[in-house]
């Protein structure tokens, strides 16, 4: 069924369970069929309900309401390295990875460092990347879909 939803609304699309927040169960920007059944699979884990959306590209929104009214409103980054024409993209994770202040940051948010997982290297091989690939000075390379803080994600 979620296959079905997927190749009616068109790809790229997102699953995640209707009743979970901070990201748990989230897989976005599938591109085919397997990646809607595994990521059914992980959202099923849980919860029994299930949403499938058209995936939209952009920036990542948190907005807080309280009785109406906007009260904060922060734009959040997905995790991943900047290139600077000399290092690997393995490199610059790595690099992250020792970085204190971004392991202070990242422990006071509470997610681990990114490293060069499944998600990451699918993220890569999607754009043409693998971890040698020495990215242009500035460009930022993704290693995440989603840009939850639990996910590694910054606010900005």
């Amino acid at each position: 069924m979620a296959v079905q939803l997927a190749r009616q609304l068109g790809y790229p699309v997102v699953v995640k369970p209707a009743d979970r927040d901070q990201g748990q169960g989230v897989s976005a920007d599938l591109r085919d069929d397997a990646a809607v059944l595994a990521a059914f699979a992980l959202a099923a884990g849980c919860s029994d309900h299930i949403l499938v959306e058209k995936h939209a590209e952009g920036n990542d929104y948190r907005l807080t309401v309280l009785n109406g009214r906007l009260i904060k409103a922060i734009v959040r980054q997905a995790a991943g390295v900047v290139g600077d024409g000399r290092h690997t993209i393995a490199e610059l994770v790595q690099h992250q990875r020792q970085d204190p202040a971004h392991l202070r940051a990242g422990e006071l948010r509470g997610h681990a460092p990114i490293g060069l997982d499944t998600e990451a290297l699918e993220l890569l091989a999607q754009n043409g990347l693998t971890p040698q690939t020495v990215p242009a000075s500035g460009r930022m390379v993704g290693l995440r879909r989603r840009a939850n803080v639990s996910a590694g994600g910054t606010p900005a």
